[in-house]
């Protein structure tokens, strides 16, 4: 005779990953963040009539309005028709930087939280931090971060403050060189940058701008225009 496992009175409800199931039961109000198929919910959005809609991003990278909450809970509507239009392929590019996206999540928490990872002297190690929105959840780092442009990487603004919304941008790779804790950086009237940035706005060679700055120049003065030389004499 077998004898029946016995089950627990109140299991866990599953994570909601899909649509139908769980979230059915949950209210309009708590389905921000929730996935249904490749579909995420960002916030809600302006009222079309008498019926609510829905601001949502697709795994491709595109941004759709959905208009009625149900159509997402019954699985009538599970991406923005990439898929059914045939140009989710056509749109390789940009699946591959959402999946790009993820090793670059999974890449910063690494170097924050591993002592083990050989940049985490450089981050961890220096008291450099992942925010809690973006320590657990891909999906709450993408929602901030994208969309991610080709040829940039992540850049923390200022290189005291950790990983956070409103710290992290997107910036090329001369963006970060001059975002560099060991860049020089020149405070002129109410504005700082570093001497590169100052010298591509006057017109001006960096290593000029140096020189002066050796002879300790300041102000306005770092900004002037070289002097011409005069031609010489025969």
């Amino acid at each position: 005779m077998t004898t029946a496992t016995p089950q627990p009175e109140h299991a866990p409800p599953p994570a909601p990953l899909r649509a139908g199931g769980y979230h059915r039961r949950l209210p309009d109000s708590e389905m921000l963040g929730v996935r249904f198929g490749m579909l995420l919910v960002l916030s809600e959005g302006p009222k079309k009539g008498t019926d609510r809609t829905w601001h949502c991003i697709c795994d491709c990278g595109a941004r759709i309005i959905v208009n009625r909450m149900s159509r997402l809970r019954n699985g009538d509507k599970v991406s923005c028709g990439c898929v059914r239009r045939g140009t989710y392929h056509a749109r390789a590019g940009r699946i591959e930087n959402v999946r790009n996206l993820r090793k670059v999540w999974q890449h910063m928490r690494r170097r924050c939280l591993n002592p083990a990872d050989r940049m985490y002297p450089l981050y961890g190690g220096r008291g450099i931090t992942v925010c809690d929105r973006w320590l657990n959840s891909f999906d709450a780092f993408k929602v901030d971060m994208w969309p991610w442009p080709a040829g940039t990487s992540i850049d923390r603004i200022n290189n005291e403050r950790g990983y956070e919304p409103g710290n992290c941008r997107w910036a090329t790779q001369t963006q970060q060189s001059r975002n560099r804790r060991s860049t020089r950086n020149i405070t002129i009237g109410d504005r700082t940058m570093c001497v590169e940035a100052w010298a591509d706005e006057a017109g001006i060679k960096p290593s000029s701008m140096r020189e002066r700055l050796a002879r300790g120049i300041t102000g306005q003065e770092l900004l002037a225009p070289p002097k011409k030389k005069r031609p010489s004499r025969a």
